[in-house]
């Protein structure tokens, strides 16, 4: 195999026997073949299996050729997981051509992690008027955002928004970094815009800068690496494209301890995307079970008469395929589709499902003496693998697919490393007996849960919403606690309490604000009046930097972004006004966490606390 040239005959030799036996420097080769031929994508998803290679140098070869990827195709926040690699575990390490891992992240970039790290000193705000043009280019407005259920560390920390024109007929998919800024859109053929008509069951799976997205009757890939902006492939998922959706979206916006509704023809689920694998995608075709390359999109097997609707997912070896309303699931051996059997019958219902991990199912449940479970399970023999039980009515929510927090009302907070089953955060919070939703933010260096409770809305306030129905909470009213990611302790003094504007769910996670977001209907003596609100924290102290709930309506623009990380300003947009957000390194008064009430007045509130913090930094 050594004096073959071809690498898709030497990738597809090293993916059928690298079970077998240790093939990971042939791997490597084929990688290295891949990047010198530009064809990173294919480079990519062979780097991500070798970067787990249990030879340490084929490992850290393979972080430092993943780190220089991204870097070259201008993706550098995707790269900071192992930017940090190369300059904490591996910096002293010998990883390409004799170059530390220090000395590779100074070869081809010359940010430092520093550049990240916002100052924590005077923020100077800047409002001013824009005026929107009404072209076709600048009336493309967000539609919903969507929901990955399966990811790593590159797209996971993304946020997937569904764009189109105001007339509907263009519909495009953004991706923005962890900072606000788009890395990629795809365009959506004139078919997949009409199929994607509808909320329900969308959302999406990635792995790698690979993106599988799941618009119910059809399954589409992209390639966020590329400038092109079409689809690898797309795949019907049924013979029959014309049926009627009747199921809504559940649990609009959120991937939390319920997974996004699937789309359901006859009352069967279609569209269900299964395991991603470094060479194949898995799906089912009314009763086909279909594996194709997940590049390419060439069929490399399929198997019939498999029961309408199934629950997919699995690993490199094993496929499980689970019938709807089934606790038993069917196994396949994932390289070529034979059946292997079934389990008993022991598997949990498909509400109790919180999410996958490759073969592991994690389950979120109601346990003995009415408390709530949190666990893992090999659904190949029934193991639990680890198990974590937690109080009556306590909350749960899920990201990137490896972190489970979990509030419990008696007050108590955990941040669960689903891949290694340990906690990594573990600490007390305000007790909230009538806490009814929980989100959590996973940041590069932070984690941030919002506990939410119902929210009463005062008189004269008619409606509060945000500017869509999928990406952002109901109007909030709870606590919001900062936990450190490397060591799970608190990063502010106490909670920040807000109670007014909804929360928006699709923020950049390394933004160095905290943004809600709404329009208000109030009642006046001269009848109703329409205003949007604007509440923004400051992330690394949970103050306040911005609050208006008088600005000018915006019924769909509203977004946040860092231009450039070293220019240390975020820019928020609406449709008619731009805040822009300096942070500084000039000394400024101690001010608390946000302690903000329903619709209090912004100035009075503010004051209050501005003229607190001054005499005391005077005085200091």
């Amino acid at each position: 195999i050594q004096n073959v040239s071809d690498p898709r005959v030497r990738e597809n030799f090293f993916s059928c026997f690298k079970p077998l036996a240790d093939f990971d420097e042939l791997g490597l080769e084929i990688a290295l073949a891949y990047l010198e031929g530009g064809q990173t994508i294919q480079a990519q998803q062979l780097l991500i299996d070798l970067t787990e290679s249990p030879s340490a140098h084929i490992q850290s070869a393979a972080v430092a050729l993943s780190s220089r990827l991204l870097h070259q195709l201008g993706q550098p926040a995707l790269a900071r997981e192992y930017d940090q690699q190369l300059l904490g575990q591996l910096s002293e390490v010998q990883c390409l051509d004799g170059m530390t891992g220090k000395a590779c992240l100074a070869q081809w970039t010359e940010f430092q992690e520093t550049d990240y790290q916002w100052p924590y000193g005077q923020v100077v705000t800047e409002v001013k008027n824009v005026k929107t043009a009404r072209s076709a280019a600048t009336s493309r407005a967000p539609s919903m955002g969507i929901s990955l259920e399966r990811a790593d560390g590159l797209l996971g920390q993304c946020t997937i928004t569904l764009t189109s024109l105001l007339s509907g007929r263009n519909r495009m998919l953004a991706v923005n970094d962890s900072l606000g800024r788009t890395l990629y859109t795809g365009q959506l053929d004139p078919r997949s815009r009409f199929v994607a008509n509808t909320q329900a069951g969308i959302y999406g799976a990635s792995r790698g800068n690979l993106l599988i997205v799941s618009l119910g009757r059809q399954i589409v890939a992209f390639d966020t690496l590329s400038d092109s902006k079409a689809p690898l492939w797309t795949k019907d998922t049924s013979s029959n494209l014309q049926f009627a959706t009747h199921n809504r979206r559940s649990n609009i916006g959120n991937v939390g301890r319920h997974r996004v509704g699937r789309t359901q023809n006859q009352g069967s689920w279609v569209g269900v995307i299964g395991p991603i694998t470094q060479n194949s995608c898995i799906f089912q075709i009314d009763d086909r079970l279909v594996c194709v390359d997940s590049l390419s999109g060439e069929t490399k097997w399929s198997r019939d008469n498999l029961p309408l609707g199934c629950d997919l997912f699995g690993d490199e070896q094993y496929l499980f395929a689970i019938p709807k309303d089934s606790n038993q699931a069917l196994i396949f051996r994932t390289a070529d589709g034979r059946k292997l059997g079934e389990t008993e019958d022991y598997l949990p219902p498909w509400p109790e499902r919180l999410a996958t991990r490759g073969r592991q199912l994690i389950t979120w449940r109601a346990g003995d003496n009415s408390q709530w479970e949190l666990s893992s399970m090999d659904p190949l023999n029934g193991e639990v693998v680890w198990r974590y039980v937690f109080d009556r009515k306590s909350q749960a929510d899920f990201r990137q697919n490896r972190f489970a927090a979990i509030a419990e009302p008696s007050g108590r907070c955990v941040v669960i490393d689903l891949q290694a089953g340990r906690p990594i955060v573990d600490h007390a919070i305000e007790p909230n007996v009538s806490m009814n939703r929980l989100t959590l933010f996973v940041g590069a260096d932070e984690f941030l849960v919002a506990v939410q409770q119902p929210h009463r809305v005062k008189r004269r306030i008619r409606y509060i919403h945000g500017l869509n129905q999928t990406d952002y909470t109901k109007a909030f009213a709870g606590q919001l606690y900062l936990f450190d990611r490397p060591t799970g302790l608190p990063k502010w003094e106490r909670a920040a309490e807000v109670s007014g504007l909804p929360l928006m769910l699709l923020q950049g996670v390394d933004l160095p604000v905290i943004a809600f977001a709404g329009n208000i209907r109030r009642q006046g003596q001269q009848g109703s009046n329409q205003e949007m609100g604007v509440l923004l924290l400051e992330k690394s102290s949970g103050r306040v930097l911005f609050h208006d709930e008088h600005m000018p309506i915006s019924p769909h623009n509203f977004s946040l972004s860092v231009s450039d990380p070293l220019s240390k300003e975020t820019i928020v947009k609406t449709s008619s006004r731009q805040i822009t957000l300096a942070f500084t390194e000039k000394p400024r008064p101690p001010e608390p966490p946000a302690m903000l009430g329903a619709f209090s007045e912004p100035e009075a509130a503010s004051k209050g606390l501005k003229k607190i913090g001054e005499r005391l930094f005077n005085q200091f």
